[in-house]
């Protein structure tokens, strides 16, 4: 759902309401990844999440600032859109390797 907010061809309420409490939620996340103590073990996945939620954030932020310019384009938010995912994909597999190193089972929520 939120990739297809992002990819929208022209402005919408509805779009922007969840750009909103996405940008909330990411606002959010990073202020707790901000207060969380690294370890040394998780030092990469700590600053790779902090990454994440700071790009994610920056990037429906983007979004809104789009949705009030006429006209409307979204082109300028695909290339952060392709960064995100990638940093998320990094993220996922570096977490996946370091569970297995520390032999710690996936969150339930997960």
């Amino acid at each position: 759902m939120q990739a297809r907010s992002l990819s929208a061809n022209k402005p919408s309420k509805k779009n922007a309401a969840l750009a909103s409490r996405m940008l909330k939620k990411y606002t959010i996340a990073l202020s707790a990844m901000n207060d969380l103590q690294s370890l040394p073990e998780t030092k990469a996945l700590h600053e790779g999440y902090t990454e994440y939620f700071s790009q994610a954030r920056e990037l429906f932020s983007d979004f809104l600032d789009e949705q009030e310019r006429i006209p409307f384009s979204n082109q300028g938010l695909i290339a952060a859109k392709k960064k995100l995912e990638e940093l998320d994909a990094k993220n996922k597999a570096l977490d996946k390797e370091l569970r297995q190193k520390y032999n710690i089972a996936k969150h339930k929520h997960s």
